[in-house]
């Protein structure tokens, strides 16, 4: 009889447990924050540097440098786009069901507001990555930025 609630009890919690994970995986992964949640282009440094990463030749130590800014933007963006996706919600959901112009009106302040904290990180990734590498090594970084759309 133990063993029939203990396997009642799995299931309701790996279940349970499936939802959840399913909810938050509902939100944006960590490589994978849209571009329409930065307020103007967006430079995606590490993607760059991850598709072309044989061409430039980086040294162990600018390749574990670069991993080090990397840990430190991506979970400051991520929050940035969570919070703008968030906001995005909320902001349909006011406009959809409620009748608060001023609500409106500061929801959309607020997102212009998250999109471009999440527009400077990306620059401001782009900028320290830029202090680690050789002149040679960030002028590909441009020319494949120019060839290609990110």
């Amino acid at each position: 009889m133990n063993k029939i609630f203990l396997i009642i009890f799995i299931l309701i919690y790996t279940t349970n447990a499936g939802q959840i994970y399913k909810k938050n995986a509902a939100l944006i992964t960590y490589d994978d924050i849209p571009d329409e949640y930065f307020l103007t282009y967006r430079f995606n440094i590490i993607k760059v540097i991850s598709e072309n990463l044989s061409q430039l030749n980086l040294s162990p130590e600018q390749l574990s440098q670069i991993k080090e800014l990397n840990e430190r933007y991506y979970p400051l963006m991520f929050e940035k786009a969570k919070k703008i996706k968030e906001e995005e919600e909320r902001l349909k959901e006011v406009v959809l069901k409620e009748n608060n112009p001023d609500v409106v009106k500061q929801l959309l302040i607020d997102i212009a507001q998250l999109k471009t904290q999440l527009s400077l990180y990306d620059i401001n990734l782009l900028k320290a990555v830029q202090s680690i590498l050789t002149k040679k090594q960030f002028e590909k970084i441009i020319n494949y930025v120019d060839k290609t759309e990110i």
